[in-house]
């Protein structure tokens, strides 16, 4: 086998590859990830995608492609903090809503409920029927493999969220801090901008009735 080359490295923490194979993982230049625990760089040769094994991760480690490392295989708990006022989607139940507040100096919040047979919209910001309806196995809207990793919320871009790690002393984990931008901005991976104004001038209907 192609591993045991690297030895005891391999049970500690990271072994270093240098092997090419013909790929069905790549799809594009650079680091990929194979089964969440192989780091492969990708190209291409004599039209061919070849895969080159960079790091073989430990056995409390996964692939990060992005970066081109192994981080730590964290475990993702049920927590929601407030970062600042207004409604927000909880992200672990789809039929629940966070309203967060200041009051008496400290912010505060309150989880609620909708009626049976209805999800949070972050689009209508309301209890719809037609939420439940599009996505009623309630997928999780987020990403949290590491600390620091940062997502837009799916299906509204006024909504992000900044993975963190809360330090529990048994057993660390991430979770997502969710955040929103002011109500006429939306967030493009690294701050608030203001949201696109489509221009509805004369031009614009010509252009459309043409």
């Amino acid at each position: 086998m192609k591993l045991l080359s690297c030895g005891l490295l391999l049970a500690i923490f990271v072994c270093r590859l240098d092997r090419a194979y013909f790929s069905d993982v790549c799809t594009k230049w650079g680091y990929a990830c194979r089964n969440n625990r192989s780091l492969i760089y990708c190209s291409i040769q004599d039209s061919n995608w070849i895969e080159t094994d960079i790091l073989q991760c430990g056995l409390t480690f996964v692939c990060e492609e992005q970066n081109g490392i192994c981080i730590p295989a964290y475990t993702v708990g049920n927590r929601f903090d407030c970062q600042g006022e207004g409604i927000f989607p909880d992200p672990y139940q789809c039929g629940t809503y966070y309203v967060c507040y200041f009051n008496d100096g400290r912010m505060n919040k309150i989880l609620a409920r909708c009626p049976k047979g209805k999800y949070y919209s972050v689009v209508t910001n309301t209890c719809s029927l037609e939420e439940y309806k599009l996505q009623p196995s309630c997928p999780r809207p987020f990403v949290c493999e590491y600390p620091g990793q940062i997502g837009v919320w799916p299906r509204n871009r006024n909504i992000y969220y900044i993975c963190a790690l809360y330090p529990d002393s048994r057993s660390p984990y991430l979770y997502p801090k969710v955040f929103r931008c002011l109500e006429d901005m939306q967030f493009n991976g690294t701050q608030c901008v203001d949201r696109p104004h489509r221009n509805r001038g004369l031009g614009s209907l010509l252009d459309v009735a043409v």
